[in-house]
């Protein structure tokens, strides 16, 4: 999972750019990148 969310971000950054990306990248704005991390541990305890 955190491939995906890497591959994920660096995808955003490309489209957005740098500065686009660093105005995007808020908690209110990646919340939904945040749940691929919370998936990612509660797969682990498991």
């Amino acid at each position: 999972m955190q491939e995906i969310r890497q591959e994920t971000e660096s995808s955003i950054q490309q489209a957005i750019g740098s500065d686009g990306w660093e105005k995007y990248n808020k908690r209110q704005n990646t919340y939904w990148l945040e749940s691929i991390r919370r998936t990612q541990n509660a797969s682990k305890s498991v």
